[in-house]
């Protein structure tokens, strides 16, 4: 079974945000952006909690979430080291 993927509703809102949406300056958030996010598998743990990961562009990228809704952990490496 495929890990499930993050939902479209975090999307649009993304996509909406407007230039100077945090009234500092802030750039219209790029579709490659939003792509980029969409690569990140949700893993479901034994536990009762959740792995988001993402292997791409030469990193691997794992965060644990506990079944508490606390981050357990983090791990952010180059492929292979």
């Amino acid at each position: 079974m495929a890990a499930p993927t993050l939902g479209e509703a975090w999307q649009s809102g993304l996509m909406l945000l407007p230039k100077d949406w945090d009234s500092e300056g802030g750039k219209e958030i790029t579709a490659a952006a939003i792509k980029t996010v969409e690569s990140f598998s949700t893993v479901p743990c034994s536990d009762g909690g959740i792995q988001l990961e993402v292997h791409r562009d030469g990193f691997d990228i794992e965060i644990n979430i506990g079944p508490d809704g606390r981050i357990e952990s983090a791990l952010i490496c180059r492929e292979g080291k």
